[in-house]
């Protein structure tokens, strides 16, 4: 078996079962937590990959809600929420991981430990709106996942005021590039979506 095989296979040890090129696992109501084995092997001997996991969490109901606005940079309802790279929040180097099919087992054991000790309980602490808030207040300003998801949970904790406010900061902040265009398009369909729902927060799919 390989090194990569034996690591899904470990996972879904943990509960991990595969949807697309990721891994999802169940988390609390209407939460699901999300991995992908981003893997390199360039400069590497045969049988031999660099592993970057990246891990998220998935909030459903604001997923559903950007695909319903049917703009492709928004996504299908199956991204995650909000992403970091295992490494980051495990507090490991770049590029410690190298997954070896001569030594699957061994490879593999450090990941595991990292996803066991680090990991799950970044999938856990996210499981919760306002947890989830936070971490996306640190990281706006970056690739743009927040300006989109931002709004949707500030509005889904009854917190309308604070979601224009979101909207108003994220589109003083995104430019006039190809790829900003399409997150201000997201971004401007969540500022009527809110506003044709202002008198029902609670059903609004958030």
């Amino acid at each position: 078996m390989s090194a990569l095989s034996t690591l899904t296979a470990q996972l879904g040890a943990l509960g991990f079962r595969r949807a697309g090129h990721n891994l999802v696992v169940p988390l609390s109501d209407g939460y699901a937590g999300w991995l992908g084995l981003n893997k390199a092997t360039r400069g590497l001997p045969k049988g031999m990959c660099e592993l970057n996991p990246m891990i998220g969490v998935s909030d459903r109901r604001v997923e559903a809600t950007l695909a319903s606005s049917n703009i492709p940079r928004a996504g299908t309802g199956k991204q995650a929420t909000i992403v970091q790279p295992l490494y980051r929040i495990a507090g490991v180097p770049y590029g410690e991981w190298i997954l070896d099919d001569a030594d699957p087992e061994g490879s593999v054991k450090p990941v595991m430990i990292a996803m066991v000790e680090a990991g799950l309980p970044f999938m856990k602490r996210m499981s919760d709106p306002k947890a989830m808030i936070d971490a996306l207040m640190s990281q706006r300003g970056g690739l743009g996942d927040a300006e989109i998801r931002l709004p949707l949970l500030l509005a889904g904790l009854g917190r309308v005021d604070q979601a224009h406010q979101a909207i108003d900061d994220a589109l003083a902040r995104l430019g006039h590039d190809e790829g900003s265009l399409a997150l201000r398009q997201i971004v401007q369909w969540e500022r009527d979506y809110l506003d044709r729902n202002a008198s029902r927060t609670d059903s609004m799919g958030v």
